[in-house]
């Protein structure tokens, strides 16, 4: 497992009982740059099983708001931001609203590539809100 890892797994986080059929597991390191690279900083949850809590979060800035889309799925809308890498991979981050099922949102993420957006970035207006999203105005050097 270390092997194929990278040394980034020792063993799978699985435990296997007397009563367990079969499992299957699969372990993927990929590395990457992103092409816009993140900031560390903080952040505080406004709602959620984190709520009022300090948390260690990501940051960054982008002209191109096009990355980000929201659907209309079964689950109701779905926001997903693809965060670009340098070597040809690309993570989507996606987010639903906060009865949906994570399963549901999962599917609903991995299917985005193949499905037309309801909206896109530059589509969405001053109040304009999805999942994980409030569009506000503000100044940013250099682009609207």
């Amino acid at each position: 497992m270390r092997e194929q890892t990278d040394g980034l797994l020792d063993r799978m986080p699985v435990t296997v009982k007397r009563d367990t059929k079969l499992v299957l597991a699969s372990a993927l390191v990929a590395r990457t740059r992103w092409v816009q690279p993140f900031d560390d900083g903080v952040l505080v949850a406004e709602d959620g099983p984190w709520a009022g809590q300090v948390l260690a979060g990501l940051h960054r800035s982008t002209a191109d708001r096009d990355l980000l889309a929201v659907y209309d799925t079964p689950a109701g809308q779905v926001t997903v931001l693809t965060v670009e890498g340098t070597d040809g991979i690309d993570v989507d981050l996606a987010v639903g609203l906060p009865d949906a099922p994570a399963a549901a949102v999962l599917a609903a993420g991995l299917d985005a590539r193949s499905a037309v957006p309801a909206r896109r970035g530059s589509q969405l207006a001053e109040g304009d809100t999805a999942p994980g999203v409030t569009v506000t105005l503000g100044a940013c050097p250099g682009s609207p």
